[in-house]
């Protein structure tokens, strides 16, 4: 009688084949699945930053500024913090960063600004409120539509 324990080399040749095929086949899926994530991450990283901008101003009772550098997949916001309103500009939460995760960023705008009400402002090197953010990763592409009055669409 053979009590042999463990595997034979063809059973486990055939599992090691059937794993290989299975895995060939999902791995575009997930591949897809990371982009879109990083995308929605991006996306909402923006709107985000978005809203604080807007918080800011009407908090502070100053311009909020959304700064955008395209080229460099970033953005953050600044606003004058200070008592005396001496235009002394801090930066405000993070500075996000999309390019590490491979994501390209493009935007009709560099400088969203909103005034203490949190409306969208065009003074001095303002943009007047409307831009749209494109993020790419890839074949795909995720955008945010900011209106004149400085609302989010997404």
């Amino acid at each position: 009688m053979n009590n042999r324990k463990g595997y034979s080399l063809p059973e486990l040749m055939m599992t090691l084949t059937v794993a290989g095929l299975i895995t060939s086949t999902a791995l575009p899926s997930i591949n897809e699945v990371r982009e879109r994530i990083a995308l929605r991450s991006a996306t909402g990283q923006f709107v985000a930053a978005h809203g604080v901008a807007r918080a800011a101003a009407s908090r502070y009772g100053r311009i909020g500024r959304l700064v955008i550098d395209a080229s460099a997949g970033r953005f953050w916001v600044e606003v004058d913090t200070t008592t005396a309103a001496t235009g002394a500009l801090t930066r405000i939460g993070t500075t996000y960063d999309v390019s590490d995760d491979g994501i390209t960023m493009m935007s009709t705008s560099s400088l969203l600004c909103f005034d203490a009400r949190g409306i969208a402002s065009g003074k001095g090197a303002c943009s007047s409120g409307a831009a749209l953010v494109r993020f790419t990763h890839k074949a795909t592409t995720s955008q945010v539509g900011v209106t004149a009055l400085g609302k989010v669409i997404y």
